[in-house]
């Protein structure tokens, strides 16, 4: 993953690890991740704990002395401790082996991140030398009566300086005075690049990965529920992950089986990850996902961190936007900038997956009032034809052409 950045990919995950393992273990969970053969990482997950739907529990019960760490869930999904003395990877291969035909129903407990090199971002926010957004506002009534639902890190304080923003709601993105916590204003970049794009469009900003950045899959169902339950009909996840086996989220399949399948409604939009690799990175790879890879500023090419394949079914500018952010001090993480600082006054410039995602979903919303009760299939097939040429990756759309 990232290996287009060498060892500078390497020390980049391991910075973004650290903060993820720090924050978790205040809550008593080791966060574990198992390197690939080329040298990358294969997937990451919380040690001691896979998720299974409820019902292949009494077939697991049956076999293995496992705990249920979540007894109260009624969402079809459970929460299990796996026996003393294994690892998560061999009780899988173990449950696997004696369970065959539920292969798919049970699986590592994984960490879900904001999309980026490794695990989140596609670079870390700079100060923009501009003031103005890009891709620039879009001046229409794209949107109206349609609600976007963020789900991500929570929304800062809006200004009078940001009117594209106004009428923008969601949970707070709390932060202390002056400081900008790493992650910290990444919800409300995407909220800022969804308005652009649909300036009518309500736009609602959970605070669904409070953990620098992530949160695990187990606790992801229900927070998806939640955004749904408040009325989005457009959901922007800029997040996801990578499994052992290539196995989906089982959080994210009980959505779909038992929430948006059978609703024409709602469409969810994820980012497909910035890994740069074609492996499938779940949710974004799910059938009805509507996958979104980033383009390069060029607009043609894939930018260099993208993940890519035919899983991923739509691209969007992904690299150099500006747009909404926090004010204060951000004090870098990764290399080669770590240990450095910089002051920020509400605009940031920044890349990846995140923010390819969120001009989608603000094009989707401005397609939707003319096209009530559109599914999935009818919004990809949608955004595919509105597609403009020349692009070397796939179909791609733009900012400021309206499907």
């Amino acid at each position: 993953m990232a290996r287009a950045e060498g060892q500078m990919g390497d020390e980049i995950f391991r910075a973004q690890l650290r903060l993820v393992q720090e924050r978790f273990a205040e809550q008593g969970i080791t966060v574990v991740a198992v390197p690939d053969r080329e040298g990358g990482i294969d997937y990451i997950y919380a040690e001691g704990q896979i998720v299974a739907r409820s019902e292949v529990v009494p077939e697991l019960q049956r076999y293995f002395d496992v705990e249920i760490l979540s007894p109260d869930r009624n969402d079809g999904l459970m929460v299990l401790g796996v026996p003393g003395g294994s690892t998560v990877p061999e009780f899988l291969d173990r449950a696997r082996d004696a369970i065959p035909g539920r292969r798919a129903d049970f699986k590592e407990n994984s960490i879900v991140s904001l999309t980026g090199v490794r695990m989140c971002q596609g670079t870390e926010p700079e100060v923009p030398c501009c003031a103005d957004p890009c891709p620039p506002l879009v001046e229409s009534s794209a949107g109206k009566g349609v609600l976007i639902g963020v789900s991500d890190t929570g929304l800062v304080e809006i200004p009078p300086s940001h009117p594209w923003l106004a009428g923008v709601t969601g949970e707070p993105d709390a932060a202390p005075a002056g400081v900008i916590p790493v992650y910290s204003g990444h919800g409300t970049f995407i909220a800022g690049v969804a308005r652009g794009v649909a300036p009518l469009a309500d736009v609602w900003v959970a605070d669904h990965f409070p953990d620098t950045g992530a949160t695990l899959e187990s606790d992801l169902l229900p927070k998806l529920i939640d955004i749904l339950d408040r009325g989005a009909q457009v959901i922007s996840l800029s997040a996801g992950t990578h499994t052992r086996e290539d196995v989906p989220l089982i959080s994210t399949e009980i959505f779909w089986e038992s929430h948006l399948r059978g609703r024409t409604d709602v469409v969810l939009l994820a980012a497909a990850g910035n890994n740069d690799t074609d492996r499938p990175f779940y949710p974004a790879a799910m059938e009805w996902a509507i996958a979104v890879g980033a383009l390069g500023a060029d607009r043609t090419h894939r930018a260099f961190f993208s993940n890519f394949g035919p899983w991923v079914d739509v691209w969007a500018l992904g690299e150099g936007l500006v747009n909404a952010f926090g004010a204060g001090t951000y004090t870098y993480n990764e290399p080669p900038r770590a240990g450095a600082k910089q002051d920020f006054a509400r605009m940031a410039r920044w890349s990846g997956t995140s923010f390819a995602t969120p001009i989608v979903a603000g094009l989707v919303a401005g397609w939707l009032p003319g096209n009530p009760g559109a599914t999935h299939v009818e919004v990809r097939a949608a955004l595919r034809a509105a597609a403009t040429p020349g692009t070397e990756v796939g179909p791609a759309v733009r900012a400021d052409q309206p499907l």
